[in-house]
């Protein structure tokens, strides 16, 4: 694009943009993160990203994973990491939560005996889509009976209990007790599409940036708020803020353009 417009300018100049608007925007991510902990209930999830170090002009693309942390109406938290292994939800969660956790990590939830574990009604779905072909009328039955929730979620999951046990869907066996907490709280999502469809934009020091940019990115849009004018707009007021211990109106969701 700056090609055609006859300005070329080098990746390692906006590899150094990312990291100067990165550097103002830190706090306000770290603020994010901070409301979503505050809220008592988090939906976590992670996706792969092939990275490649600017910095390196021979180095080989590695992988690394890109975390993220949603709640319903709220914002979103982008972090990177080495790994996909639970440790980076203990990461992300701290020492102090006490909340409820909906993700597929049970190793995450175990770790954090005080956390309620909830999971995921569109994995459960999914297998019973996938088993289709071989018993189509009991799959219509658990399907239907996999929508209901709350007070008409309790006698449908009996029943969907035994007919899971007559089809022998491991998944939904396994998770039997997450799957289930939900009908203790009106809050829950019963899926993780929300953090699936935020997950989507998708070295070491490279990514973590890129987690800043795609936290407030994905906010905005969440909030309904253009991300560009977003951008354009705090980075500009940042640098000349008098007082940087309140960024509460720079927050995507409060963010008003001046």
């Amino acid at each position: 694009m700056f090609e055609r417009w006859q300005a070329p300018i080098s990746r390692q100049s906006m590899a150094d943009w990312v990291r100067i608007a990165a550097f103002w925007l830190e706090p306000i991510y770290r603020l994010i993160g901070e409301g979503l902990l505050a809220g008592g209930y988090v939906q976590v999830d992670e996706t792969p990203i092939r990275c490649r170090d600017p910095d390196q002009k021979r180095g080989k693309p590695f992988q690394g994973f890109l975390w993220v942390m949603v709640r319903p109406n709220s914002d979103v938290f982008f972090e990177w990491g080495p790994t996909h292994q639970y440790g980076q939800v203990n990461h992300l969660l701290g020492e102090d939560y006490d909340g409820i956790l909906q993700s597929d990590v049970y190793e995450a939830a175990k770790a954090h005996p005080e956390v309620v574990w909830v999971a995921c009604w569109a994995h459960v779905r999914r297998r019973f889509f996938e088993a289709q072909s071989e018993k189509p009328k009991a799959v219509r039955v658990a399907l239907e009976l996999a929508r209901r929730r709350q007070k008409h979620f309790a006698r449908p999951l009996d029943w969907l209990d035994r007919l899971d046990q007559a089809l022998r869907e491991r998944y939904l066996l396994n998770h039997w007790k997450p799957l289930t907490a939900h009908v203790r709280y009106e809050r829950t999502r019963l899926d993780n599409n929300l953090i699936e469809q935020a997950i989507r934009p998708s070295g070491k020091r490279i990514g973590c940036l890129s987690a800043i940019t795609y936290s407030l990115v994905v906010s905005c849009q969440r909030h309904g708020k253009d991300p560009q004018a977003y951008l354009a707009d705090v980075l500009r007021r940042l640098p000349v803020m008098t007082n940087q211990d309140d960024m509460t109106e720079l927050m995507p969701d409060n963010w008003q353009p001046t």
